[in-house]
Protein backbone atom coordinates (compact mmCIF):
# COMPACT_ATOMS: atom_id res chain seq x y z
CA UNK A 1 0.00 0.00 0.00
CA UNK A 2 2.84 2.71 1.34
CA UNK A 3 4.53 1.29 -2.34
CA UNK A 4 0.97 2.55 -4.33
CA UNK A 5 0.66 5.57 -2.65
CA UNK A 6 4.09 6.81 -2.99
CA UNK A 7 3.81 6.00 -6.68
CA UNK A 8 0.68 7.83 -7.27
CA UNK A 9 1.82 11.11 -5.31
CA UNK A 10 4.99 10.61 -7.43
CA UNK A 11 2.72 10.71 -10.43
CA UNK A 12 0.78 13.70 -9.89
CA UNK A 13 3.50 16.14 -7.85
CA UNK A 14 6.12 14.82 -10.43
CA UNK A 15 8.56 15.02 -7.23
CA UNK A 16 10.41 12.27 -5.05
CA UNK A 17 8.38 11.58 -2.18
CA UNK A 18 9.11 9.76 0.92
CA UNK A 19 7.43 9.09 3.97
CA UNK A 20 7.88 13.10 5.46
CA UNK A 21 6.43 14.98 2.41
CA UNK A 22 3.45 16.72 2.71
CA UNK A 23 1.73 20.29 1.61
CA UNK A 24 3.57 22.44 3.84
CA UNK A 25 7.22 21.22 2.34
CA UNK A 26 6.23 20.01 -1.33
CA UNK A 27 5.89 23.44 -3.43
CA UNK A 28 3.67 21.39 -6.34
CA UNK A 29 1.11 19.94 -3.79
CA UNK A 30 -1.81 22.71 -4.23
CA UNK A 31 -5.42 22.80 -4.28
CA UNK A 32 -5.91 20.93 -7.43
CA UNK A 33 -3.24 18.32 -6.68
CA UNK A 34 -4.83 17.66 -3.57
CA UNK A 35 -7.77 17.05 -5.60
CA UNK A 36 -6.61 14.93 -8.14
CA UNK A 37 -4.64 12.94 -5.24
CA UNK A 38 -7.93 12.12 -3.83
CA UNK A 39 -9.37 10.98 -6.85
CA UNK A 40 -6.51 8.79 -7.64
CA UNK A 41 -6.53 7.21 -4.09
CA UNK A 42 -10.60 6.53 -4.52
CA UNK A 43 -10.01 4.39 -8.08
CA UNK A 44 -6.78 2.69 -6.79
CA UNK A 45 -8.03 1.55 -3.07
CA UNK A 46 -12.31 1.73 -3.98
CA UNK A 47 -12.58 3.67 -1.54
CA UNK A 48 -15.12 6.88 -1.42
CA UNK A 49 -12.99 10.12 -0.19
CA UNK A 50 -15.90 12.53 1.16
CA UNK A 51 -15.65 16.19 -0.08
CA UNK A 52 -14.98 16.93 3.10
CA UNK A 53 -12.15 14.65 3.89
CA UNK A 54 -10.12 16.18 0.83
CA UNK A 55 -8.57 18.70 3.19
CA UNK A 56 -7.17 15.77 5.32
CA UNK A 57 -5.46 14.22 3.04
CA UNK A 58 -2.34 16.57 3.09
CA UNK A 59 0.55 14.57 3.90
CA UNK A 60 2.05 10.88 2.82
CA UNK A 61 1.32 9.49 6.55
CA UNK A 62 -2.47 11.21 6.57
CA UNK A 63 -2.82 9.44 3.00
CA UNK A 64 -1.65 6.56 4.31
CA UNK A 65 -3.86 6.13 7.22
CA UNK A 66 -6.52 7.45 5.70
CA UNK A 67 -6.33 4.70 3.09
CA UNK A 68 -5.98 2.22 5.91
CA UNK A 69 -8.76 3.08 7.63
CA UNK A 70 -11.05 2.83 4.68
CA UNK A 71 -10.04 -0.10 3.33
Amino acid sequence: MKSKIKEILEEILEVEINEDTSASNCDDWESFAQVSIAMEIQEEFGITVSTNDIPTLDSFKNILAYVTKHQ
